[in-house]
């Protein structure tokens, strides 16, 4: 009978339900009453463990579970060296959206391997330290002697595959997340407000959750019901680039408008951007 593992037929509760209340407090008690934080780590990286052919002008990108206090991502907590080598490479980090990234002066050597540390120094904003990483990864062979100047080198740019809602699409809910995917990996540390743009004075969350893709979300309120709204992003220098830094392609179109549908009865109008 519904209901029979946890109350019983008189009103009263079962001894399994007892039992689980009884471990919960005793958690709540040893957290002094709190539910702790999730703990921060390393989500994903980029370029991935132990793979080999990366070219010589890639970004080292880490991505985190959660928002970090940039403060500690620093060149002693956050480093790229070369296998056998005694001093790490010098670089410039930059932080974004949940992640890193390392992108290094010159280009790397070809045929070599390179390990990135993530140090147990860095921490998230509440001051909870991460659980240290370390992965290694090896550079595109040596194209040998004659070796043009941008041999090795990633020249091809990142483009849109697909956008959702598309170009044209009527009847869009209200909620809907737009999502935009890419050919290629791009650098999450390039995907600020500055590079995403929506108009009738929509408001939301930028995020980018998984390496070729970024989000909108509605938010606080929603979208507002039949209205034509036209999303650009930003190419170029100032705009998304991929992890060897080229800019995104201009073809497809970076500028595109979707139409959203009516509103339902029983919602409140003032619950829309």
């Amino acid at each position: 009978m519904q209901g029979a593992t946890e109350k019983n037929m008189k009103g009263k509760y079962s001894p399994y339900l007892v039992l689980k209340l009884f471990i919960l407090s005793l958690f709540l008690l040893d957290c002094g009453g709190v539910v702790p934080a999730p703990k921060p780590q390393v989500s994903s990286n980029s370029p991935f463990d132990d793979v080999s052919g990366v070219s010589v002008n890639q970004a080292v990108i880490v991505r985190f579970n959660k928002e970090m206090d940039s403060e500690t991502i620093t060149p002693g907590n956050f480093f790229l060296q070369k296998a056998g080598g005694q001093q790490s490479e010098a670089g410039t980090i930059t932080h974004g959206l949940k992640s890193s990234s390392f992108r290094p002066n010159k280009d790397l050597e070809f045929s070599t391997q390179y390990f990135v540390t993530v140090s147990a120094k860095v921490q998230d904003l509440s001051g909870q330290a991460i659980l240290g990483k370390s992965w290694k990864f090896t550079t595109i062979d040596d194209p040998g002697l004659n070796t043009p100047p941008d041999a090795g080198r990633d020249k091809v740019p990142p483009r849109i595959v697909s956008k959702i809602p598309d170009d044209g699409t009527e009847g869009v809910s209200l909620d809907q997340v737009i999502t935009v995917e890419f050919s290629e990996d791009i650098d999450p540390t390039t995907v600020t407000d500055a590079v995403f743009s929506i108009n009738e004075g929509a408001k939301g969350i930028l995020d980018s959750p998984s390496p070729k893709v970024i989000t909108f979300t509605p938010n606080p309120k929603k979208l507002r019901p039949n209205k034509n709204y036209t999303v650009e992003i930003v190419a170029g220098v100032k705009g998304i680039r991929d992890l060897s830094g080229n800019s995104l392609s201009t073809n497809p179109n970076l500028r595109w408008s979707f139409v959203t549908g009516g509103i339902a009865p029983d919602r409140p109008d003032n619950d829309e951007n």
